[in-house]
């Protein structure tokens, strides 16, 4: 699979099984589909042929589908890949595109003749002899490859990857220069923070800098957490790919909240979903949905949608087809400028916020005392007090306007039960051992609230 470095949705794929012919000179498995992912990458870059506009995909088992190739690189971009997709095969061929790769060299795929010139051996954590035979610059070798009329100019590269080991990098167009010099890095905070240098060159940056996009999309696929036990084994591709779903959703969320594809649909970053939440709505979502809302294509299959008459489908595709613009419609207050002022646009949260009646009342009856208590929001000393239920809520942060956080928690449907009072009346407990809230247990109460508020619902229907 190929990823952008800042994203995290796949540019490119190869499924990987045995029918897949290999094309002649890349027997390897690695090598077989870096070929596959390089003629990908060059179908769609800005310049390509017409006859590269549509692809065709084969399942191996006799069937194929044509798909439309969409231009989605101004210029061949940089590709970084581990030894499992090496050979100096590979270079020469990503070379005569134009393209440029940085990749880690195996031992048995070392470029010809530059093996006894660079570490191949494997060496030990602390090898007295590896420290002996440091080098103050990384060995490099450079060979040039002139264009003809159907390939490009390329420039081929071999750096060392660091002086105490066997890692090698090879590249084409990828380096203007390297040489040796130190990265600085640092783990911990306050006086638990310890510094360190490491040894570095352009090559190993290059690798390092980029590679990690597939780390990190590995990384939050585990914590998408998307499994169940089975006995059928065919059930574990669709998960990983469910999983991998979700992680490119949630990397299309970000992106459209960064503001750069629209500017109304910026959203600060700390204001902005954690991957948690995300996941979290979208199960949400995927539980409340009906296949009678006919929101999606393909719900008119289910049998959920076919059952239904044809009064009832009629009255469905109307309502689910009513769109909602930006601006408000003449005509007063209506349902229609209603709904648009309940929805969110630039903010997290809409316009209307529901009935703040009571909310009133409470703000209201705030009032300075001469005294001090203690906030049954944060725990901290404050001197203004509800009148109307009677407790010191926090109205300011240091004397600064903070949007008065702990008096409206107090008063939120989604904080009952945690606070310092709620802690003695409902929990019996001493209001001295009390704590404070986390965001992570404030977080957890307003999904259990929300649970009990759809119970009482339920009753009431």
């Amino acid at each position: 699979m190929i990823f952008d470095v800042g994203r995290r949705y796949p540019r490119g794929y190869r499924h990987r099984h045995k029918f897949h012919e290999r094309p002649e000179g890349f027997g390897q498995e690695g090598p077989a589909e870096m070929f596959f992912l390089l003629n990908l990458i060059d179908s769609k870059v800005e310049g390509r042929t017409n006859d590269r506009s549509m692809y065709e995909v084969n399942d191996a088992f006799g069937a194929s589908t044509t798909h439309i190739n969409k231009v989605i690189y101004s210029s061949h971009p940089h590709i970084t890949a581990d030894n499992h997709f090496s050979g100096d095969h590979v270079l020469e061929y990503g070379g005569e595109m134009g393209v440029g790769i940085t990749v880690t060299t195996r031992r048995d795929r070392f470029p010809k003749g530059l093996k006894p010139y660079f570490h191949h051996q494997k060496v030990k954590p602390g090898d007295l002899k590896a420290r002996v035979m440091r080098y103050e610059n990384p060995i490099i070798a450079i060979k040039q490859v002139e264009a003809t009329e159907t390939t490009k100019a390329y420039t081929k590269t071999h750096v060392s990857f660091q002086s105490t080991g066997c890692t090698n990098i090879s590249g084409v167009n990828n380096l203007p220069s390297a040489g040796l010099y130190v990265t600085q890095k640092s783990r911990g905070k306050g006086s638990n923070k310890r510094v360190w240098g490491i040894e570095q060159n352009e090559g190993r940056q290059t690798y390092l800098s980029q590679y990690y996009a597939v780390d990190n999309t590995d990384h939050m696929i585990s914590n998408a957490m998307i499994g169940y036990i089975t006995w059928k084994y065919w059930h574990s591709p669709y998960l990983h790919g469910l999983a991998m779903a979700i992680v490119a959703a949630f990397d299309m969320y970000v992106e459209c909240c960064e503001g750069e594809l629209d500017s109304d649909w910026f959203i600060p970053k700390k204001e902005r979903r954690s991957f948690q939440d995300y996941r979290l709505l979208l199960s949400q979502q995927m539980l409340r949905y009906s296949p009678k809302d006919k929101a999606l294509p393909g719900d008119e299959f289910f049998r959920a949608w076919t059952r239904r008459t044809k009064r009832q489908r009629e009255k469905t595709s109307t309502s689910s087809n009513v769109s909602v613009s930006k601006s408000y419609s003449t005509g007063g207050v209506s349902i229609g400028n209603c709904k648009k002022a309940k929805l969110a646009s630039r903010r997290l949260t809409p316009w209307l916020c529901g009935d703040l009646t009571h909310v009133k009342k409470h703000l209201a009856s705030i009032k300075k005392t001469g005294n001090k208590g203690t906030c049954e929001v944060c725990g901290k000393g404050t001197s203004f007090k509800c009148g109307i239920c009677d407790k010191y809520l926090c109205v300011f942060d240091n004397r600064k306007w903070s949007g008065g956080n702990c008096l409206l928690s107090y008063h939120d449907d989604s904080f009952f039960g945690i606070s310092k009072s709620d802690h003695a009346d409902l929990h019996n407990r001493s209001k001295s051992k009390w704590k404070a809230p986390t965001d992570g247990k404030m977080k957890s109460n307003a999904r259990r609230i929300g649970v009990i508020k759809m119970a009482i619902a339920e009753e009431e229907c």
